[in-house]
């Protein structure tokens, strides 16, 4: 069980247990009965202390098993002191204020995500003052009546603890969809912005052609390659960005074209962190080996899923595939193993 509230050390915390150890202290010095006023009483006090020390110093969400089972023994040898020095009653009063005392530290155990245990200390005290009860020749109804009331403060405390616990996980679930939500935004429109900054870079490239195009002039062979290369660079940044990142590959891509050869980019592989990357890598591989093919015509086709992902080159000459993995990076070719 993760606590909603956490109780660590801070300065706030430590003045609650020394609030609830002066508490007790003025309680028992102010009453008229003499017979509290006694060592066992005064360590007692001490043994609440050093439990509520002990739920101080575990910084941790949840408490560790180890300080629980520390604050369990305190609370039952503390329990074991303060009734030594007590005589045997059934309505002990203000002489049996360590119940109170106590079951507040197993309540606040509860919180910090121990209910189980919480209850194994009230268990502890229940036998502890069995012992005391029989020892004296009394009841052992007597030791379960002056337990009982403290148990229904522990139950009470433990299904605020549980409710508050339940509290805390859905809006701990609602917290992390809202932050997943907001970097996924966040992601896709800082894609969507670099998307718009490429294709204002070839718009920004194409306009002298379109400025030749408009002119009355004419245009020549070398505009018309110009506007076929911006075309296809202009209609890549639309149907593959996600090819077109690593300039390496886009300068092979735009020489080949220049050179009269078509070149077709294919991506068929969703859009996620890990096939970015994959991509980048792979086209990066792949710009020196689109350098050597002289063919007419080439298909480049980026697939997989993650962990095996591929790049394939597929002309009349030649059939090139290059994968990626996680593990082992780019293979698939000798310009692969140099710049993985």
């Amino acid at each position: 069980m993760q606590p909603w509230i956490v109780l660590r050390s801070s300065r706030a915390a430590w003045v609650i247990a020394a609030c609830l150890v002066l508490t007790h202290a003025v309680l028992v010095a102010l009453t008229p009965d003499i017979r509290l006023i006694s060592v066992t009483v005064i360590a007692g006090l001490l043994g609440l202390a050093v439990g509520a020390a002990i739920l101080m110093l575990d910084g941790a969400p949840r408490m560790s098993r180890a300080r629980a089972a520390a604050v369990i023994a305190t609370v039952a040898l503390t329990t074991a002191v303060v009734e030594h020095g007590l005589p045997f009653s059934d309505d002990l009063g203000w002489a049996g204020w360590h119940f109170g005392a106590l079951t507040f530290l197993l309540l606040a155990m509860a919180v910090r995500g121990r209910v189980g245990m919480a209850w194994v200390g009230l268990a502890a005290m229940f036998l502890v003052t069995l012992v005391w009860a029989l020892a004296a020749g009394g009841s052992p109804l007597v030791a379960a009546e002056l337990i009982v009331r403290h148990a229904g403060t522990l139950l009470v405390g433990t299904w605020v603890a549980m409710g508050l616990d339940r509290m805390g996980r859905r809006l701990d679930r609602v917290r992390g969809s809202a932050i997943a939500r907001a970097a996924t935004e966040a992601s896709a429109a800082a894609a969507e912005q670099e998307r718009r900054t490429r294709i204002d870079g070839v718009l920004e490239r194409a306009m002298p052609v379109l400025e030749v195009i408009a002119s009355e002039g004419g245009i020549g062979e070398e505009d018309r390659v110009r506007a076929r290369v911006l075309e296809a660079a202009l209609r890549d940044e639309i149907r593959v960005p996600g090819l077109v990142r690593q300039r390496a590959f886009t300068d092979a891509v735009e020489a080949a074209r220049r050179a009269g050869r078509e070149v077709l980019l294919l991506d068929d592989a969703e859009d996620a962190p890990e096939t970015r990357r994959a991509r980048d890598r792979l086209t990066l591989a792949m710009a020196p080996v689109l350098a050597r093919v002289t063919d007419a015509r080439m298909t480049l086709r980026f697939s997989g899923r993650p962990g095996a992902y591929r790049l394939t080159l597929v002309s009349d000459s030649h059939d090139e595939v290059l994968r990626w993995n996680d593990e082992d990076g780019v293979s698939g070719a000798e310009e692969a193993a140099q710049t993985r």
